[in-house]
């Protein structure tokens, strides 16, 4: 046992990222299970992902009805989903999402730390920048939100290239198909990535294969998404008119021809002033260094372009998980950035590259939203939250229920279940907490539903205590 130790700790001692990244996890995996409990989730999109794989257990794949009502594969190709099932046969609860998501983002780092070891020779710097990384803000307001599949790309994506510059194709060829696996948009990005592993890295049957595998991705999956065993309509979410590039028409061709002929509109969606400072913040944070090289930039111009064009302010801002498929391109330009700087300007002055990395560690973390998360207004739970769950199990399994969408997770699912103020009149019981986030209808419908509720005579209010509304329908 003590030789097993000793070697525990040697082995850590040489791969020191290994502690920063379980550190992180267990910070981060603490802070979301609180604020779950604490009703700082939402049924769009925990309780979608949630009920998706919980379905898929029973039989139907990756159905989910209490939104769309129909797989979510006919909203995106994620077959990732599918290795997150036997979780849920381990522990069926949104926990194991949320858990899930940390881990995948907290060990994205260590690939990453590895890449930076191999291309710039030095563990110390190494572990400057991967601790850098977990600092991120961006990847921080990605772990934070909910579940998304996309937070699992940097992992992907960061093993794949590891595994490709070590020249360990089969491993490289995994983790591009997982990556490929996660949301179809990744095809796209994974193009301008093939084109760098031909041109810069020489690797010119790898990057052959790169482009044509994932041209061939995006066009069985878009066509998938529209199958008739997938999808109830024929319209991709993106191009419907509320669909974030609606604005460009109704199909991927349609948009295309958009870019090309309406130049202007393009140039003014790309360089508006919240996508220019987006961009500027996130560059900022690494010291612009990653357009010290190029080539290895290039391959985040693509998902910086699909984000920026969108009609989403959220995409815009790269809010939310919308950083995800950015950031292990980003990383790697950051990397090779940083190798150029070296070889023209202080080859022979380690110290000075050792600088420039403690300077990147101390924006990121200055700039880190750890600290807003850590303050104890933000993960305390008070007699508030605890009554929440109390009137939560009171909720008979067989009835239905229209719920705020920030209470919806916490409820044992059900066939009939709704998020507020949809079904309100029919529900068998409506819970509302009027102290907690009433996203996503806005303020006017969640109040002219709850007059109707009030002033019916459809429902009794059972409970009206610390903010909670609690409805039952007459019988």
């Amino acid at each position: 046992m003590q030789s097993l130790f000793h070697s525990l700790k040697n082995w850590l001692k040489q791969n020191p990222v290994w502690i920063a990244a379980i550190i992180w996890i267990v910070v981060f995996g603490l802070i979301r299970v609180v604020r779950h409990y604490i009703f700082k989730t939402s049924a769009l999109d925990l309780s979608l992902f949630d009920y998706a794989i919980a379905n898929t257990l029973e039989g139907t794949l990756l159905y989910q009805h209490f939104y769309w009502d129909q797989s979510f594969l006919a909203l995106h190709f994620s077959p990732i989903l599918f290795l997150i099932v036997p979780f849920y046969l381990i522990y069926n609860d949104p926990i194991t999402l949320i858990l899930l998501q940390v881990v995948c983002v907290g060990l994205s780092a260590v690939p990453f730390y590895y890449i930076a070891q191999w291309k710039l020779g030095d563990a110390k710097i190494a572990l400057l920048l991967a601790v850098s990384y977990l600092l991120y803000r961006k990847l921080s307001t990605a772990v934070m939100y909910d579940f998304h599949m996309e937070t699992m790309e940097p992992l992907f994506i960061f093993s794949a290239f590891y595994f490709l510059v070590r020249k360990k194709y089969p491993f490289y060829f995994l983790f591009f198909a997982l990556a490929l696996c996660v949301k179809e948009d990744v095809s796209l990005y994974m193009v301008p990535f093939g084109i760098f592993v031909f041109w810069i890295l020489k690797e010119k049957k790898i990057g052959a294969a790169t482009i044509a595998i994932s041209i061939l991705w995006f066009v069985v999956a878009k066509n998938l998404m529209t199958s008739d065993w997938l999808s109830n309509t024929k319209d991709v979410f993106y191009f419907s008119s509320s669909g974030i590039y609606g604005g460009y028409g109704n199909s991927f061709s349609a948009m295309v021809t958009a870019f090309l002929t309406q130049p202007g509109k393009v140039f003014a969606e790309v360089f508006n002033p919240l996508s220019a400072k987006t961009f500027f913040n996130m560059l900022g944070c690494l010291l612009f260094i990653p357009l010290a090289s190029p080539s290895a930039f290039f391959p985040t111009l693509l998902p910086f372009f699909a984000n920026f064009v969108s009609g989403s302010s959220l995409q815009k801002g790269l809010g939310l998980y919308y950083s995800s498929p950015i950031l292990p391109f980003l990383f790697i330009a950051l990397v090779y950035g940083l190798a150029n700087l070296r070889r023209r300007y202080f080859a022979d002055n380690r110290k000075a590259l050792f600088i420039l990395c403690c300077s990147i560690l101390i924006i990121n973390l200055a700039n880190s939203s750890l600290w807003q998360l850590l303050r104890p207004s933000r993960i305390a739970v008070t007699g508030h939250h605890v009554r929440g769950h109390e009137i939560i199990k009171t909720i008979p399994p067989e009835s239905s229920v229209s719920a705020q969408a920030v209470l919806l997770p916490h409820i044992e699912r059900r066939k009939e279940i709704f998020v507020f103020p949809e079904k309100a009149l029919e529900a068998d019981f409506v819970f509302l907490d009027a102290k907690s986030n009433q996203w996503s209808p806005s303020h006017h419908d969640y109040q002219n539903s709850l007059d109707q509720l009030k002033t019916g005579k459809q429902h009794e209010l059972l409970i009206d205590e610390d903010g909670f509304l609690f409805f039952r329908k007459k019988l």
